[in-house]
């Protein structure tokens, strides 16, 4: 096998970046903490955070935002996921 044959198969035997990427982040808040965009409930510690059963509380959701609160929504479908992010 000739070197520039070798060199492409290792290439497409190395795990692609998009296979392994890190979940994604967000800002909890002002807390000054980076979580992930999306966990279960019960793993995070969400004793200064307003907890939402859906994202109708446009308000209450802007308020917390203004202060600086971190806004967690609970879903149980990827749609509720969708509107929550």
């Amino acid at each position: 096998m000739s070197e520039d044959a070798a060199g492409r198969c290792a290439r497409a035997a190395a795990p692609s970046f998009s296979r392994f990427r890190a979940m994604r982040e967000r800002w909890f808040g002002a807390t000054g903490r980076k979580v992930p965009a999306i966990v279960l409930e019960g793993t995070l510690d969400l004793s200064d955070a307003i907890v939402l059963d859906d994202v109708s509380d446009r308000q209450a959701i802007h308020a917390a935002h203004n202060a600086g609160t971190p806004v967690v929504v609970r879903c149980s479908n990827a749609e509720e996921v969708h509107a929550a992010l």
